[in-house]
């Protein structure tokens, strides 16, 4: 039973997604390098220079003081992930002859057609976030911006930079990371993505979301090229960011103060 669920979920999808590899005719492509390349430049930008703690760290003497201080900082990284994860590898692409930056997995094209699948996929991983936001531990850690109890405009402002920054993650490894080069290597396209994409959770994650994050690329990084878009992925990225927020200021009494 499990082994044929396993097949036909899974592995008849890898099947299909490893048919996009174009022969290669024992000739080399740059494409692989320039994109790899790329994205250890942006990941490396962004590590040291494009998180909320470069920010405080760089301005920190400057806006001292300022009741808003923490709320720049956090947008700083939205920013900083906009440019990272979108802006660099958008000029990559340009640049690169016969590429398309809307082939890279922005596609609306059969978005409602899948949509039943990340819905499963969400009511599958919301009891887990119910149950954890419970926790100290989750309490502590969510929302990122932890002045969101204010007002209501502050937290809008940071919930919609937090969301921006998930179509950000999900174009680039997704999308960028994905569709550069899956016909070059096929579906092992996605697991090289994983690597990466666990990695960026090492630093803030809790160990078993970091654990989650590798399911999570190997079954988004499959939809993404099924379906050719990253949307779905990024509606249920934000639908999970967004609940848990929610609930752990629910929890905390923060919406009482509005």
């Amino acid at each position: 039973m499990v082994r044929h669920l396993l097949k036909k979920h899974i592995w008849n999808h890898w099947v299909a997604v490893h048919a996009m590899k174009e022969e290669s005719k024992h000739t080399l492509s740059s494409r692989p390098l320039i994109v790899y390349t790329t994205a250890a430049v942006s990941l490396t930008y962004l590590h040291y220079y494009g998180q909320a703690g470069f920010f405080v760290k760089a301005f920190g003497k400057y806006l001292k003081g300022n009741s808003y201080f923490n709320l720049y900082a956090q947008l700083f990284w939205s920013a900083s992930c906009l440019v990272g994860y979108v802006l660099i590898p958008c000029l990559i692409i340009a640049l690169l002859p016969g590429e398309k930056i809307r082939d890279h997995g922005l596609s609306i094209k059969g978005f409602f057609r899948h949509l039943w699948i990340y819905a499963i996929l969400f009511a599958g991983v919301f009891p887990f976030i119910f149950m954890s936001s419970f926790t100290n531990r989750f309490l502590s850690v969510y929302p990122f911006y932890y002045l969101s109890w204010r007002s209501g405009v502050e937290f809008l402002i940071f919930e919609t930079a937090y969301l921006l920054q998930f179509f950000a993650l999900e174009f680039f490894f997704r999308g960028f990371l994905l569709f550069g080069v899956v016909r070059y290597i096929g579906v092992y396209v996605i697991p090289a993505m994983v690597v990466p994409y666990c990695m960026i959770h090492f630093k803030a994650k809790p160990f078993p979301e970091t654990l989650a994050a590798i399911i999570a690329g190997l079954v988004l990084g499959t939809l993404a090229l099924r379906t050719r878009s990253i949307w779905p992925g990024v509606l249920i990225h934000c639908s999970v960011a967004l609940s848990m927020d929610l609930l752990s200021m629910m929890h905390k009494g923060w919406f009482a103060g509005w």
